[in-house]
């Protein structure tokens, strides 16, 4: 590791320091699934979001985790439907939870 702040990760453990299917344990304060349009959506865009999780049975990343490569599903989006991917690691164990909003 350098001296450089640039090289230093973010998202240091325990956050992500397991491997397996990373959950949000609370809703992030801007959920898109809250009510009250916390994200300022456009009309009809969490329609689009469900439709399409429901058609491809997976799940929304959490906004806040987006530009972590490493990002976690957003709790509010496997509350309503956990889709393939969380019922798999559900019964592998593998479903982990990682603290409200970005670390």
């Amino acid at each position: 590791m350098t001296d450089d702040p640039e090289d230093e990760d973010p998202y240091p453990p325990p956050y992500h320091d397991k491997a397996g299917v990373h959950v949000m344990r609370e809703p992030c304060s801007t959920c898109i699934f809250q009510p009250g349009n916390r994200m300022s959506l456009r009309p009809g865009r969490l329609a689009e979001l469900t439709r399409e999780t429901d058609r491809t049975d997976s799940n929304v990343i959490c906004h806040q985790t987006l530009q972590d490569p490493r990002g976690s599903l957003c709790h509010g989006s496997v509350e309503r439907r956990p889709g393939q991917l969380v019922r798999i690691a559900e019964r592998f164990g593998g479903l982990l939870y990682d603290g409200e909003g970005h670390p």
